[in-house]
């Protein structure tokens, strides 16, 4: 599949799909590795329709943790969000961290 107009967040998107037709949807990005965490990122199991802003967890190697405590899960299974909609917990602990001068 590929995009046919740049990523907006939470908004469904035209898509070139393989077979040759345009249909709206959700995409997400390639996936990630462990070094390019803590960002905004798509679990591959479950809870797939929304996207968690994801830390590594401090002692277990190949894990992040989302910032609304969902629970850990192995880089492996993330990738980058595309145009997903957002999980509003991370949102706004993400924004309280910012504005307590934390990354």
């Amino acid at each position: 599949m590929k995009r046919l107009t740049p990523i907006v967040v939470g908004e469904m998107q035209p898509l070139l799909c393989p077979d040759g037709k345009i249909r709206d949807g959700f995409l997400s990005g390639p996936k990630i590795d462990s070094g390019s965490l803590p960002q905004w990122a798509k679990r591959v199991i479950g809870n797939s329709a929304k996207v968690h802003f994801f830390e590594p967890k401090h002692g277990h190697d190949g894990f992040a943790e989302p910032l609304c405590s969902i629970g850990a899960v192995s880089v492996e299974w993330l990738f980058e969000p595309g145009n997903y909609p957002r999980c509003k917990v991370c949102e706004r602990k993400r924004s309280l961290h910012i504005r307590r001068g934390r990354r």
